[in-house]
């Protein structure tokens, strides 16, 4: 797990399961409304999260590759205000050795432990 924080920017990178807490610890330190949850199959499903109205809209950056070892690694960078009692959720689905991370979208209420994503549409 890395993060950083650029004049308003915060960044988010991790690599493994093992990750998500350090992320989280670190996101709650900076102060940013982001999260990091888990996805798991048996969990509430993330488009069932209720969205504050009007939606708020920061920017956001999605980056993937793979490092010096061979894990693959995601980074995500937001930039923009969340308001007040929401949250950005960002969505890790992966194991131990390798995962990724998405933009979940912004909550507004209590932040879940864990989500399930819909699944992927046939080819």
């Amino acid at each position: 797990m890395r993060w950083a924080r650029w004049g308003g920017t915060v960044s988010v990178s991790v690599d493994n399961a093992s990750g998500v807490a350090g992320a989280n610890t670190a996101l709650h330190g900076m102060h940013a409304r982001v999260v990091v949850v888990p996805v798991r199959p048996d969990c509430r499903p993330i488009g069932s999260l209720p969205r504050p109205h009007p939606a708020p809209h920061p920017a956001v950056w999605v980056k993937a590759g793979v490092n010096k070892q061979g894990h693959r690694h995601v980074s995500v960078k937001i930039k923009g205000s969340i308001p007040a009692g929401d949250t950005m959720i960002l969505a890790f689905s992966g194991d131990r050795q390798s995962g990724s991370v998405g933009a979940g979208g912004i909550i507004t209420g209590p932040v879940p432990h864990c989500v399930s994503l819909p699944a992927a549409p046939s080819p």
